[in-house]
């Protein structure tokens, strides 16, 4: 019998000991606040949490470009690994992995290549995900605004934008891995001043040099310097999208895109208007009349029609 006891008890002890040595190699290292509400640990192992409820405070009152070191976890920013946000966080705050202080390409979290994201959130702020080397990245399902170059430089390889999100410029430009992009009916395109034609919404997958495929769902909003303009889309909206291969339309009563021949040489919806390009579009509706009169469904040299499936 005490063998047998002596046995037990050296089991117990060994799994204690196992026990105290997983948690000690993730103790908690450092903590912070980053919203009225909202916490962040991180722990040895590089897992960077955020918890509670609201919204990511912004760094000043506009939230407006400051870089990735507003943030008091971003001392450790070589460290950090990953990003767990939980449930209850409703906003991503602005620069809050990127690095856009001075819109440089430069990366912030080295070494972050994975990031949890929860159901609750509503808000991308504004470069939020700027030049980030995450691999898992998406878009949260309910989000309802994406700000302005949110996910610029990011490895993003596919964009599902629901209807009715607010897009703010240059929310997707430059995404070397980005291929596939659904955009749903009713987005509102924001206007961001001193960007291109000051008259027009600006780029929001501009740059995309992989990008083959994008579904359009509906058109949306398009905010002008001084209108805005319904059924619509803004204009540079693929500028640089040189691999861009297939265009599905799936609305009749498109009333507006950014018009081929411009004054300013990049104010257009497609950079690519040859036969490279398949649109999808329904025979004899609004859509396709608008797309011909801005000088779409032609082929460069304009002598014949591109190719088009009804």
């Amino acid at each position: 019998m005490k063998k047998i006891l002596s046995i037990l008890t050296a089991a117990v002890m060994a799994a204690s000991a196992l026990t105290g040595a997983v948690t000690a190699s993730a103790d908690e290292i450092a903590t912070g606040q980053c919203g009225d509400n909202l916490t962040w640990s991180l722990d040895s192992e590089g897992v960077l949490t955020i918890s509670g409820t609201g919204p990511m405070n912004f760094s000043d009152t506009a939230g407006y470009y400051q870089t990735y070191n507003s943030w008091t976890y971003s001392e450790y920013a070589r460290q950090i690994k990953e990003v767990v946000i939980e449930e209850g966080v409703t906003t991503i705050g602005p620069s809050a992995f990127g690095n856009a202080g001075n819109l440089s390409n430069k990366v912030a979290y080295p070494n972050l290549k994975k990031i949890t994201l929860p159901s609750t959130i509503e808000v991308i702020g504004q470069a939020a995900f700027y030049a980030t080397v995450i691999e898992n990245l998406t878009v949260p399902e309910n989000v309802k605004e994406i700000g302005s170059h949110s996910y610029q430089y990011s490895l993003i390889e596919k964009v599902k934008i629901n209807d009715g999100v607010y897009v703010h410029p240059a929310a997707f430009c430059d995404c070397p891995n980005l291929k596939e992009a659904v955009v749903g009916a009713n987005v509102y395109y924001g206007h961001g001043a001193g960007w291109g034609s000051e008259n027009h919404s600006e780029t929001i997958f501009g740059g995309c040099r992989a990008l083959e495929k994008v579904t359009i769902l509906g058109g949306g909003t398009v905010k002008q310097r001084f209108t805005e303009i319904e059924k619509g889309l803004p204009c540079t909206m693929f500028d640089g999208c040189s691999s861009l291969k297939e265009v599905i339309i799936l609305c009749p009563n498109l009333e507006y895109v950014g018009a081929v021949n411009t004054t300013a040489a990049n104010n257009e919806t497609f950079e690519t208007k040859d036969t490279d390009i398949t649109y999808y579009i329904y025979k004899d509706s609004t859509t396709e009349a608008t797309l011909k009169k801005a000088g779409y469904l032609k082929n460069a040299e304009g002598d014949k029609p591109a190719n088009y499936v009804y």
